[in-house]
């Protein structure tokens, strides 16, 4: 017995480790995950972390019972040690993704739609990782872990591993900004990587594009007229023997090719199947961003133009591009404008496809000799030749790249373009959410608009206003004032179009208890609509008002409410709304209270997110209200009013009976457009328990006498989640009680 003996102290070290990623662990698993793939991990290296503590204890009990001495305790500590350092390392991914720098609106539906259209995938884990760099990799999760959690035999590893799948995803993008969601775009490229690079074998990655390197021909004889150029250019020492000079030469060509081909086949691979499934809205959307990022001539990465050819032509390449026959396809249904922007978008491919510089290689080359052309030149005039070289040995494999990829994404799985996105698109420019169709909506189960159309509708829109703010530039002034507008509608869009993600997808969570309740619902509130239905120029609007006014096809004239989960919700006189996902909760901060005298002041500004906190929650996650809490929440309705219709937020007399008070702000005003905050205070003895889609308050439609100039457009227009008080910049009367020198 060793029991007065004291243990090394590398054990104290290691056992103080693993019990601090315990506990961050711990943290981790009681905060709400945004897909089932983060609390899978999540408690996989708990598990991981807990199995290390016990094999560390046990090693303690061998020392004290004298099994084992210290040499090969220290070992022992050591491997777990070692052990306990992969799982921090992966710790680091867990604590980008879990759980607030990810948009769980777009990665959810995007990782759900995945193992939908891809059945093959649906055991893998995703991990959409938000940081400055961007870029795809696998990790055999079950290998690396198999042999740092020092398993005895594979009854274990099969009981530990169980229900867990293999391999992991990281999905590395740029943090996506709420105000931005062209940054998307990068997204969409990287997840293109994974449809690539997904391992064949549970214990060997193999990458297509790699496969594809046996299909690269590099043209020998331009080679040869390179070298010899770059001889020109590069003059040898008449010192140095003729074999280095060549040699010299000849690596720079070959190590340039060797570096370069597999980037191009890559990132065109990632390309062409980014294209393929997210439609023509990302080759609009990546053309913006290659508008602001210059491709160096020396880079191993393909040049902007090539991608954006390659990405033209399997949108209308007479070979197999998926949109070659667009306007046959859908010409009939479209209107006039959307012919129009269609027929413009073929122009701007038809310029890529047709930018390729006309110069052959030997022609590139033989200018090098030319007294007419400068240095700098010259050097340009050889990295344009690499380029062309490149492009020569790569032409066959990018015909198996193609072949490929639409053996992966088939035509059935191509995103094309339809009326459905031109409608989405519409939707956006009336600052609706297109979560679902609108028309049809009280009256039978609604179309729901994917992640996928939603983006391409967005994309689409972003050409629109592009369009709609291009000015001459009369001015600096002019023209810094196009740009800020352009910036304050893109954020505009950006929150509106997330939203829509989070609200098709809350749809598809929906699931009624009784199908054949809800089918009878869609049939009552049909019978309603009369083709010349009078309404009153003033007073309460009944069901039947609210029905006819929901299906008007123009939206400014309409009521608008997104999503309708039931039509049931619509009563007699009211409309029932459901509480929403996002909360701001007020929290006590290090400032005495908040100075309604001081909050403008330019010396000493008050900031007032310091006092509240957003919690946004999964469709079937919850809140808990505790007594005397103030919250702030909203519906998950989005709705919009037109300007002879306002509306009045009623509580829920059920729900005041137990405590909980929808507070003071129930005036909706006319041409009102966004989700309604809701004041909730919890003014019983016990906690409550909130969750997203519960019913929570009424909402009663009012007609005008007459409608007002224009609809509201005040500080809280499209909002898209609960607002905190803007009162503090924008009340008209603040000058009354300012403090006074």
């Amino acid at each position: 017995m060793k029991s007065k003996e004291k243990l090394p102290s590398l054990y104290h070290s290691v056992g103080i480790r693993i019990e601090t990623l315990t506990e961050r662990l711990d943290d981790i698993s009681l905060e709400k995950s945004p897909t089932e793939s983060g609390k899978t991990l999540v408690d996989l290296f708990l598990k991981g972390a807990k199995r290390l503590f016990e094999l560390l204890k046990k090693n303690s009990e061998y020392w004290l019972d004298g099994a084992r001495d210290r040499e090969s305790l220290e070992g022992a500590v050591r491997k777990i040690g070692n052990s306990t350092a992969v799982l921090y390392s992966f710790l680091e991914y867990i604590e980008a993704f879990c759980f607030e720098k990810t948009r769980s609106e777009v990665i959810l539906p995007l990782e759900l739609l995945i193992k939908k259209d891809f059945p093959e995938y649906k055991d893998d884990i995703f991990i959409f990782y938000p940081q400055w760099k961007y870029n795809f990799s696998y990790q055999n999760l079950k290998s690396d872990l198999e042999k740092k959690l020092f398993f005895m035999t594979k009854k274990e590893v099969d009981e530990f591993f169980k229900d867990v799948p293999g391999r992991i995803a990281l999905i590395s993008f740029p943090a996506l900004e709420r105000n931005n969601i062209l940054s998307l775009v990068i997204l969409a490229h990287e997840l293109a990587h994974y449809f690539d690079r997904v391992p064949k074998f549970p214990n060997q990655e193999i990458s297509n594009s790699q496969e594809i390197l046996a299909h690269v021909l590099i043209p020998n004889e331009k080679v040869r007229k390179w070298i010899e150029a770059s001889k020109k250019l590069d003059p040898p020492s008449p010192s140095v023997p003729p074999l280095l000079v060549e040699m010299d030469h000849s690596s720079r060509i070959i190590s340039k090719l060797e570096r370069s081909i597999p980037y191009w086949l890559r990132e065109i691979m990632a390309d062409i199947s980014a294209t393929r499934y997210f439609g023509i809205g990302f080759y609009l959307c990546i053309r913006e961003l290659f508008n602001l990022i210059v491709s160096p001539l020396d880079s191993p990465y393909p040049p902007n133009s090539k991608r954006l050819k390659e990405i033209a032509l399997e949108i209308v390449g007479t070979d197999g591009g998926f949109e070659v026959d667009v306007m046959e396809r859908i010409g009939g249904d479209i209107n006039k404008d959307e012919k129009g922007q269609v027929e413009e978008i073929m122009q701007i491919m038809k310029l890529d496809i047709d930018s390729d510089d006309k110069l052959l290689v030997e022609q590139l080359l033989d200018q090098i000799g030319s007294s007419q052309l400068n240095l700098r030149q010259k050097k340009e005039n050889l990295e344009k030749a690499t380029i062309k070289i490149i492009e020569e040995s790569i032409s066959n494999a990018l015909l198996a790249i193609k072949e490929k990829v639409r053996q992966k994404i088939p035509l059935d799985l191509c995103l094309r373009l339809s009326k459905d996105i031109f409608i989405a698109s519409d939707y956006l420019k009336n600052c609706i959410p297109p979560a679902e169709k609108l028309d049809s909506q009280p009256i039978e189960k609604p179309f729901i608009f994917d992640i996928r159309m939603i983006l391409n509708a967005v994309w689409l829109r972003c050409l629109e206003i592009s369009k709609e703010l291009s000015i001459t530039k009369k001015s600096n002034s002019e023209y810094e004032y196009s740009i800020k507008d352009y910036y304050k509608k893109l954020s505009i869009l950006s929150r509106i179009a997330l939203r829509a993600i989070e609200l098709s997808n809350f749809h598809r969570e929906y699931k009624p208890k009784d199908n054949n309740l809800l089918e009878k619902a869609y049939e009552e509130n049909k019978k309603l609509i009369t083709k010349n239905i009078k309404i009153s120029k003033a007073g309460v609007l009944g069901k039947k008002e609210i029905v006819s006014l929901m299906v008007k096809k123009n939206i400014k004239k309409s009521i608008v409410v997104t999503p309708l989960l039931d039509p049931r919700q619509i009563t007699e006189a009211s409309l029932d709304v459901t509480l929403g996902n996002v909360f701001i909760a007020m929290r006590r901060t290090r400032l005495p209270f908040l100075d309604f005298r001081k909050i403008e002041e330019e010396d000493e500004p008050v900031n007032v997110y310091e006092f509240q906190e957003q919690i946004q929650l999964r469709p079937k996650g919850n809140i808990i209200l505790h007594p005397n809490q103030f919250i702030l929440g909203s519906t998950l309705e989005y709705i919009s009013l037109p300007n002879d219709v306002m509306g009045y937020v009623l509580g829920k007399s059920s729900l005041g009976r137990t405590g909980l008070v929808i507070a003071t702000a129930t005036h909706v005003a006319p041409g009102y457009i966004g989700t309604i905050t809701l004041e909730l205070s919890n003014l019983g003895t016990v906690p409550l328990s909130l969750y997203p889609t519960m019913p929570i308050a009424q909402l009663v439609f009012h007609r005008l006498c007459s409608p007002v100039k224009k609809g509201y457009a005040g500080a809280y227009a499209y909002s898209t989640g609960p607002a905190f008080s803007k009162y503090l910049k924008k009340s008209k009367i603040m000058d009354f009680f300012k403090p006074t020198d």
